[in-house]
C-alpha cells in the first residue's frame, strides 16, 4: 500500500483529525455533573495552577496538538508513528490516571453513579409520573480491587478519548512499526500495574490476618498497602476494615475504629449512635480520611431524612438533608430531595431556591428536566403561570422523548 492511493491518503487523515477533535469533546462522563471536556482535565491538578495558560498541560490539549502535527505531516511515516505512539500514551495514562493515579477523580464519579441512582429511584416514587427517557446508570460499580477499578474507570470514559484512542491506533496502523508500537504500550501499563496488584495482595493478608485474629498483623498489611496506593485512604471498605483491626487492638480513638463503629451500628439499625460515631471520626480524621467520614455522615443523615419523608415527616426530613449538604457539599442529591419536601409543605420559593442550586451543580439532562418541570410546578401554584410555562418549555426541550410530565403541564390533562 502507498501514500498514493486516495484511500490510504484518507485514513492517516482521519487518524489525526480523530486527535485533533478529541481535544474539544468529553473525555469523562459524570452521572450528574455532564461531560467533562479533554481540554480541562489536567494531570495532577491539585499540583498545578487552574489559570488558564496551564491549560496547554491537559490531556485533550495534549491529543489536538498531536493532531495538528499529525494533519500537517501525514505523509512522513516517522512523524505518523511518533504522533500515534505519543497520543496512545497520552490516552493510556489518561485512563491508569483516572483508574489509579487520581482519587479526586475517580471517587466523585462513583459517588455521581450512586446519587444518581437514589435520585432516579426517588423521583419514580415521589414525583408526577413521567416516561421520558430511562436514565443509563450502572449498579454494581466499585472501586475496591484492581480490575473493579478498571470496569469502573471504563464506564466514565467519554466519546472524546475514545476518539484520541482511535485516531492514535489509526495512525499507528498505517505504519511499519505498529507492533513496536502497540506492543510498548501495553507492556508499560502492565508495568505500571505491579504496585496495584501488590497493593490488592498487601489487602488480601490483612483480611486473612483478620480472620485468623492477628489484628496487628493485619494493621501493618493495610497500611503498607495504602502507602502503595493512594485511593484506598478514599476508600470506605478499606477503612472500617483498617478500624476493625484497631477496635481488636483496643485502639479504639483511631478515626477508622469509629468508622468500623459507626458501620456496625447502621447495620443493627441504631441510627443516632451510628451518626454520633461518624461524628467523632470525622472531628479525628486527617486528610483523605476526613473525606471518607464527611460522606459517610452526609449519607446516612441523607437516608434517616429519606424514612422521615417516607413517613410524611417533609419538616423532620429537611433537617437531615439540609445537615448532610453542611457536612458534604457535593451531596447534591439532598437538594432534590429537599426541593420536594419544601414543596410538599407549600414553601415554594425555598423549593425554587433548591432547585436553583441544582441548576447550578447538575449537568445530567434527565435529572435537569425533572428540576426545570419542578419549579413549573412552584411558580404554578404561585400563580405565576408564565413563568411556569417557561421552565415546563425548558424541560421539554431537555427530554423530548415521552416527557408526559411537561407535556400535561403545558396542555393540561
Amino acid at each position: 500500500m502507498t501514500l498514493t492511493q486516495p484511500l490510504f491518503k484518507a485514513t492517516c487523515l482521519a487518524g489525526a483529525l480523530l486527535l485533533l477533535a478529541s481535544g474539544a469533546l468529553g473525555w469523562l462522563s459524570a452521572p450528574l455533573s455532564g461531560w467533562l471536556k479533554g481540554y480541562a482535565l489536567v494531570p495532577f491538578r491539585d499540583l498545578v495552577p487552574a489559570s488558564p495558560p496551564f491549560r496547554l498541560l491537559s490531556f485533550g490539549v495534549a491529543t489536538s496538538l498531536l493532531g495538528a502535527v499529525g494533519i500537517i505531516f501525514f505523509q512522513v511515516e516517522r512523524v505518523r508513528w511518533v504522533v500515534g505512539f505519543l497520543a496512545l500514551v497520552i490516552g493510556i495514562g489518561f485512563f491508569y490516571h483516572l483508574a489509579f493515579l487520581n482519587p479526586h477523580w475517580f471517587w466523585p464519579l462513583l459517588d455521581e453513579n450512586q446519587q444518581y441512582q437514589r435520585v432516579f429511584s426517588f423521583s419514580a416514587k415521589y414525583l408526577p409520573a413521567n416516561q421520558g427517557r430511562e436514565p443509563v446508570f450502572q449498579t454494581n460499580l466499585s472501586g475496591d480491587g484492581f480490575n473493579a477499578r478498571l470496569t469502573s474507570s471504563a464506564y466514565f470514559l467519554g466519546l472524546g478519548w475514545g476518539l484520541a484512542m482511535a485516531g492514535a491506533a489509526t495512525l499507528i496502523a498505517t505504519t511499519r512499526w505498529r507492533r513496536w508500537g502497540f506492543g510498548a504500550v501495553f507492556g508499560f501499563f502492565i508495568v505500571a500495574s505491579i504496585p496495584f496488584w501488590w497493593s490488592d495482595y498487601l489487602r488480601e493478608r490483612g483480611d486473612a490476618a483478620l480472620d485468623r485474629g492477628r489484628p496487628l498483623e493485619a494493621v501493618r498489611n493495610y497500611i503498607d498497602a495504602g502507602r502503595i496506593d493512594s485511593y484506598l485512604g478514599l476508600n470506605m471498605d478499606y477503612r472500617i476494615h483498617l478500624g476493625e483491626a484497631y477496635d481488636r487492638l483496643g485502639r479504639r480513638d483511631e478515626p477508622d475504629a469509629h468508622l468500623y463503629q459507626a458501620d456496625l451500628l447502621e447495620r443493627e439499625g441504631r441510627t443516632p449512635e451510628a451518626m454520633f460515631e461518624f461524628e467523632k471520626a470525622l472531628e479525628k480524621s486527617r486528610e483523605a480520611s476526613r473525606r471518607v467520614s464527611e460522606t459517610g455522615l452526609a449519607m446516612l443523615d441523607i437516608l434517616y431524612g429519606l424514612e422521615q419523608f417516607g413517613l410524611g415527616d417533609q419538616e423532620k426530613s429537611l433537617l437531615f438533608f439540609q445537615k448532610a449538604i453542611e457536612v458534604d457539599s457535593r451531596q447534591v442529591q439532598a437538594d432534590y430531595y429537599s426541593a420536594k419536601a419544601y414543596f410538599d409543605l407549600g414553601r415554594y420559593p425555598e423549593a425554587i431556591a433548591a432547585n436553583q442550586r441544582l441548576l447550578r451543580s447538575v449537568g445530567n439532562s434527565i435529572v435537569l428536566a425533572n428540576v426545570h418541570a419542578n419549579i413549573g410546578d412552584c411558580y404554578y401554584r404561585q400563580g405565576e403561570y408564565a413563568a411556569a410555562k417557561q421552565f415546563y418549555s425548558r424541560s421539554m426541550e431537555l427530554d423530548r422523548y415521552l416527557n408526559i410530565r411537561a407535556l400535561k403541564s403545558l396542555v393540561g390533562p
